[in-house]
């Protein structure tokens, strides 16, 4: 009797199954092997905002990078930083620091001032990001579509089911 129940997953043959499991394997397999090439530059260290703006007073950002609200860049001369979990200070030359949101054309302005170079970064997705936003609703709309319709075919009896004849030939 319990041979004769099928599992959830008889409805998939074993062609399918291996081919999902190939995709995914060379899925993790790129992207592993992304993660162990990518090069990501120089360290950046965190530092806070008030360090940020000490040190653009004091004349010492060389360049920054800007992309919504955090800020990548580099010191004219190396500074010494005590940061949050280390004891002792540390060489920092390229920094990251994010911005309070209410920071507006006032930074631009002080960084203009001191001569620093400033690179603004769009906040691009990128294509497949934008498709699959574009797509994933369509595709929970139709998936959802597909549910209730094979169900409804499963209570009814099959499909056609509301058209099938009784003993008198009527339509019941």
């Amino acid at each position: 009797m319990a041979a004769d129940k099928k599992s959830p997953i008889a409805g998939i043959t074993g062609t399918y199954w291996r081919l999902i499991a190939v995709f995914f394997i060379l899925s993790l397999l790129l992207y592993v092997w992304s993660g162990f090439f990518s090069t990501g530059g120089p360290q950046k260290h965190t530092i806070n905002y008030s360090q940020f703006m000490m040190q653009l007073n004091d004349g010492n950002i060389k360049s920054v990078s800007i992309k919504k609200l955090l800020v990548t860049g580099e010191f004219t001369k190396e500074v010494s930083i005590q940061s949050q979990g280390d004891k002792k200070p540390v060489r920092v030359t390229y920094f990251q620091t994010v911005l309070p949101s209410f920071q507006g054309e006032g930074l631009l302005s002080q960084l203009r001032e001191k001569n620093v170079l400033i690179t603004i970064e769009p906040d691009d997705q990128g294509f497949l990001g934008t498709f699959l936003i574009a797509i994933l609703p369509w595709a929970l709309i139709i998936g959802v579509w597909i549910f209730i319709m094979r169900r409804s075919q499963q209570i009814q009896g099959g499909p056609g089911a509301l058209l099938i004849r009784g003993k008198q030939g009527q339509a019941v």
